[in-house]
């Protein structure tokens, strides 16, 4: 089913991603999804209607030729996530509706200590509705919902639970290891 807005549809975006990233995978390419990304954001209406109101996380797509996957996350409640990374993922946040707000950290050891690691948060600031934000591989950031409804579409270069990650703890000055999940029958 083609979902068209304003001569921008879901399967534009995807096709637009795609080439993007088949030119060039390093930073050029994902600034470009990201760029992508806010185009398709300019329609949340349609999109909201297309998405449904149904809390969770949902794939729309999966790009095999670049490794791609794009979700929609839709949030009821209040949440927020530790610091994490995404191991040697880059990802794209976009608000269709609501906010996220993000701190950003940068490690001030340098890794070489298992299970310690210092970090001093960068910045912190708010994602708004039809707002994207690129993160490289091997950023550590940590998201916060409001409490009321937002939904939030992710674009990540590779499937997450088939990668290292860590989890971070600033105030213990700890970093815990997030293997890779295991296959599902």
């Amino acid at each position: 089913m083609s979902i068209v807005a304003h001569s921008y549809s879901l399967e534009t975006f995807f096709d637009d991603c795609r080439a993007s990233l088949l030119a060039d995978a390093g930073p050029d390419g994902q600034s470009a999804v990201r760029r992508h990304l806010l185009q398709l954001l300019r329609h949340p209406k349609l999109i909201h209607a297309f998405l449904g109101p149904a809390p969770g996380r949902r794939t729309l797509h999966h790009e095999p030729s670049t490794g791609m996957h794009v979700f929609v996350h839709v949030y009821d409640a209040a949440g927020v996530s530790k610091p994490h990374d995404h191991g040697p993922c880059w990802i794209v946040y976009g608000n269709l509706t609501g906010h996220t707000d993000m701190i950003d950290y940068q490690r001030r050891d340098d890794g070489s200590q298992p299970g310690y690691a210092d970090l001093a948060a960068t910045r912190e600031y708010r994602v708004k509705a039809g707002e994207a934000e690129l993160f490289g591989v091997g950023a550590i950031h940590e998201t916060a919902h409001p409490a009321e409804p937002s939904i939030l579409i992710r674009v990540v270069s590779d499937d997450m639970d088939s990668v290292w990650r860590h989890t971070f703890n600033p105030a213990k000055k700890t970093v815990t290891d997030r293997p890779p999940r295991p296959e599902k029958d």
